[in-house]
C-alpha cells in the first residue's frame, strides 16, 4: 500500500523537476539573447525607472551596469524629447506597443540618434516596459549629408537658372559678365576671378572680381606665347587646376613663368588656381579663371560647376558679338536705304524744283505770266513734297526725344512733325508710366516708324492712331490707320517695311499681329 501511495508522488516530483529545468533553460536562453544582442535593451517599471539593462545598453550610453540601473528614462533622453518618453510610457500601457525616433544622451553629454521600439513586458511576475533601442546616428548623419548635398545642388541649379534668365534678358555684356562672376562666387568661392576673351594671340579681361584694382585688371593683356599655363587650358579644352602655384609641379612652374615678376606682387595672394575654357561650338573663345589664397582649394566638382558658368559666359560673349554684327549690318542696310530714299525722293524733288524754276524764269522772260505761275505752283508743290520726305528721313534717325524723355514723347513728336504736317489726323493714346529699357524703346520706336511710314506713303489714310500700353506683364504698341488696307497673305515676305517690323519683334522676343483687308485699314500690334 505504501509503494502504491509513493508512485504518483514520485511522478509529480519528477514532472516538477523537468518543468523547473525547462524554465531555467528558457531563462538562460532569454538571458543569453538579452546579454548578446547588439541593440540596447532597457526594462522600465511603470514609474519610468530603469530596472534592468543589457551590456549593449551600458556601452551605448557610457554607464556601468550599476550606474544605469535606477536612472529615470528622462536621465538618458535629451530634454527636447522628454515628451516622447512620456508618450512611450502612456502608449505601451494603453496599446502594448510604441515606436519613435528620438535623441538620447550619453553619460558624457554627447548625443545619440536612436530608434525605439517599446512593448509591454512581464518581468519578475509584474508588468513592465521593454524598450529596444537602436543607435541610428550614422544613418541620420548620412541622411543629413544627403539633404545638404541636395540643398547645395538645388542652390547651384537655381543660381545657374538665374544666370540663364539674366542672359536671356539683356545683351549688355559688361554687367552680364559681372553678374555671372558674382553668382559664381555663391557656389564656387574665389578671391579673384576673371572672364577673358581671345583677341588675336592675346587673352584680354572683359570682367574681373578680386583684390587687383579694377582699372588695372581690365587693362592687362596675356600674350599666349608668354602664357603657357593659359595655353594648356586652351589646348586641353577642359578645366585645369593648380593646387599650389608656388609648388614644383609642371603646371605650377608654368604659372610662375606666366606671372613673371608679378608673382610676388600683383599675383602674390594666389595659391590655388583654376582655368576653364569658354567654348562655343567646339571653339575656344576665351577663359574663365578663378584663384584662391588657400592651397589645394579647388576640386573636380568645383571644376564642373565653373565649367557650367563658363558656358554661360561664352554664350553671353557670343550673343553680344552676334548682336553687334547684326547692329552693324542693320546700320549699313539703314544707310543704304536712306541713300536710296534721298536719291529717289528728296534729290529727285529738288531736281524737279530746279526744272520748274528754270522753266518759270524762261516763261516770265517771254512774258507768259499765266504759264509761269502754273510752273511756280508745281514748284511749290514739289518743294513741299520734298520737305515732307526730308522730315520723314530726319525722323528715321534717332530723335532726341527718345533718349531724353522716352518713347511716348518721341512718338508724339513724330506724329506732329511728320503725319500732322502731311495733313493726317493723328491721335496718341498712352496707358501706364515709366521708362522702358533703352533697347526696347528703340525697337518699339523703329516699329512704329515703319508702320507710320507705310500709312503715310501707301495707305492713303486720313487718320492714324498710335496706342501704347505698359503694365507689369509687358508693353503693347499698336498703330492703326483708316487707309485702303491690303491682303497680308498676298504681300507676305515682299514688303521691306513689314519684314523689318517682323525681324525687330523677333529679336525682342515679342509677338506680332497684322490685321488688314482691302478697304478696311490696317492695324499693326506688337506685344513685348
Amino acid at each position: 500500500m505504501l509503494l502504491t501511495h509513493l508512485d504518483p508522488l514520485s511522478a509529480d516530483l519528477a514532472e516538477h523537476e523537468r518543468a523547473e529545468m525547462e524554465l531555467r533553460e528558457r531563462e538562460e536562453q532569454y538571458r543569453s539573447i538579452f546579454e548578446s544582442t547588439s541593440d540596447a535593451l532597457l526594462i522600465f517599471d511603470f514609474d519610468g525607472t530603469i530596472v534592468e539593462a543589457n551590456p549593449a545598453a551600458c556601452r551605448m550610453y557610457g554607464y556601468s551596469y550599476e550606474e544605469l540601473i535606477g536612472l529615470s528614462g528622462k536621465d538618458i533622453v535629451h530634454p527636447d524629447y522628454h515628451r516622447l518618453f512620456e508618450d512611450f510610457r502612456r502608449q505601451v500601457r494603453a496599446s502594448g506597443r510604441f515606436h519613435t525616433q528620438s535623441v538620447d544622451l550619453r553619460k558624457d553629454g554627447s548625443l545619440i540618434n536612436v530608434e525605439v521600439h517599446g512593448v509591454s513586458f512581464s518581468y519578475q511576475g509584474k508588468p513592465h516596459l521593454l524598450a529596444v533601442v537602436r543607435d541610428i546616428t550614422e544613418r541620420v548623419r548620412a541622411r543629413q549629408i544627403l539633404e545638404q548635398q541636395v540643398e547645395e545642388r538645388t542652390r547651384q541649379l537655381s543660381t545657374l537658372l538665374e544666370v540663364s534668365r539674366s542672359l536671356a534678358s539683356t545683351l549688355k555684356l559688361e554687367p552680364l559678365l559681372g553678374l555671372i562672376l558674382d553668382q559664381l562666387k555663391a557656389v564656387v568661392d574665389y578671391d579673384g576671378a576673371a572672364v577673358m576673351t581671345l583677341e588675336g594671340e592675346d587673352l584680354v579681361p572683359l570682367a574681373y572680381r578680386g583684390p587687383i584694382p579694377q582699372e588695372k585688371a581690365l587693362q592687362m593683356r596675356f600674350p599666349l606665347k608668354h602664357a603657357s599655363v593659359n595655353c594648356e587650358v586652351i589646348r586641353r579644352r577642359e578645366p585645369v587646376i593648380i593646387p599650389d602655384v608656388r609648388g614644383d609641379a609642371p603646371l605650377a612652374r608654368a604659372f610662375q613663368q606666366t606671372a613673371g615678376e608679378e608673382l610676388e606682387t600683383t599675383f602674390g595672394y594666389i595659391r590655388s588656381w583654376m582655368g576653364t575654357p569658354l567654348m562655343v561650338r567646339e571653339r575656344v573663345i576665351g577663359m574663365l579663371t578663378l584663384d584662391h589664397s588657400e592651397p589645394g582649394y579647388y576640386s573636380s566638382r568645383q571644376a564642373e560647376l565653373a565649367m557650367a558658368f563658363a558656358n554661360q559666359a561664352a554664350l553671353a560673349i557670343e550673343n553680344a558679338r552676334l548682336h553687334e554684327r547684326a547692329q552693324e549690318a542693320a546700320a549699313l542696310k539703314e544707310r543704304q536705304r536712306l541713300a536710296r530714299e534721298l536719291h529717289d525722293s528728296v534729290a529727285q524733288g529738288i531736281y524737279g524744283v530746279t526744272l520748274y524754276a528754270e522753266a518759270a524764269t524762261r516763261l516770265l522772260a517771254a512774258g507768259k505770266v499765266a504759264k509761269a505761275a502754273e510752273h511756280l505752283r508745281e514748284l511749290r508743290d514739289t518743294a513741299q513734297e520734298a520737305l515732307r520726305d526730308m522730315r520723314l528721313l530726319l525722323f528715321e534717325l534717332r530723335p532726341p526725344e527718345l533718349e531724353q524723355v522716352g518713347l511716348a514723347a518721341a512718338l508724339q513728336a513724330r506724329l506732329e512733325a511728320v503725319e500732322g504736317r502731311a495733313g493726317l489726323e493723328t491721335e496718341l493714346r498712352v496707358e501706364g508710366e515709366g521708362r522702358l529699357p533703352p533697347e526696347i524703346e528703340e525697337g518699339l520706336y523703329r516699329i512704329a516708324q515703319e508702320a507710320l511710314n507705310n500709312a503715310l506713303k501707301h495707305a492713303q489714310a486720313r487718320k492714324v492712331t498710335v496706342y501704347l500700353r505698359q503694365d507689369e506683364r509687358g508693353v503693347t504698341l499698336e498703330v492703326a490707320d483708316d487707309g485702303i488696307g491690303f491682303d497680308p497673305k498676298a504681300v507676305e515676305g515682299k514688303g521691306m517695311g513689314l519684314r523689318s517690323i517682323a525681324e525687330r519683334v523677333r529679336l525682342m522676343g515679342g509677338r506680332l499681329e497684322i490685321q488688314s483687308e482691302p478697304g478696311k485699314g490696317t492695324r499693326v500690334r506688337v506685344n513685348i
